[in-house]
């Protein structure tokens, strides 16, 4: 009988633990009216959400800057609305603005995260809205405001666009606060009474 509940019970937290492992969700942000800048805002202030639900504001409560340098680093936390997020990537987002008719915009990322920052010849940008990775090419790496980039595809974005603005990104993935050491006691000496 005792053999029979430690397999439910194992058979429980593989159930519930499995398919939390394995899901993909991750949060693009970026700080509200702040030019390319990698250090940190001040807690209070909004960031833009930008994938998975484009245009909500979430305020940051607070922040680790646990290397001390004053700059978002992968592998930080920050907090939005109280929730903490582990910092996965930082980078530029880049807004575009098509100059010809009908006029439209685009906020397009890096397509090669680990190789992009201002100035890098990347040449390949995924878009975040409204047509999230949808892929850019550009005959020349987009690398300040005010710039003009010929985008060669995709066809129904072929054209000349103009670099409105770059902004810090960083790609999160909500992290929950370490369990208090109580909790596995508890397992623990659940585990040991039933082996007794």
């Amino acid at each position: 009988m005792r053999g029979l509940a430690i397999a439910l019970a194992l058979f429980v937290i593989v159930a519930v633990a499995v398919p939390a492992a394995g899901q993909e969700f991750y949060y693009e942000y970026r700080p509200v009216d702040r030019p390319f800048d990698p250090t940190w805002p001040s807690d209070g202030d909004e960031w833009h959400q930008l994938h998975p639900n484009y245009c909500i504001y979430d305020e940051q409560t607070d922040h680790d800057d646990a290397d001390g340098n004053g700059y978002i680093d992968v592998c930080e936390h920050i907090w939005f609305n109280g929730e903490r997020h582990h910092v996965e990537w930082i980078g530029p987002t880049y807004k575009l603005v098509y100059i010809g008719e009908p006029p439209g915009d685009r906020p397009v990322l890096p397509k090669y995260a680990e190789d992009a920052a201002p100035g890098s010849r990347q040449c390949v940008y995924h878009e975040v809205y409204p047509i999230f990775c949808n892929e850019f090419g550009t005959t020349e790496p987009i690398e300040y405001e005010c710039q003009e980039v010929w985008i060669e595809f995709p066809p129904e974005d072929v054209g000349w666009w103009h670099v409105e603005e770059i902004n810090t990104n960083i790609r999160t993935v909500p992290d929950p606060s370490p369990v208090d050491e109580g909790t596995w006691s508890r397992i623990k000496g659940w585990f040991r009474r039933m082996l007794d």
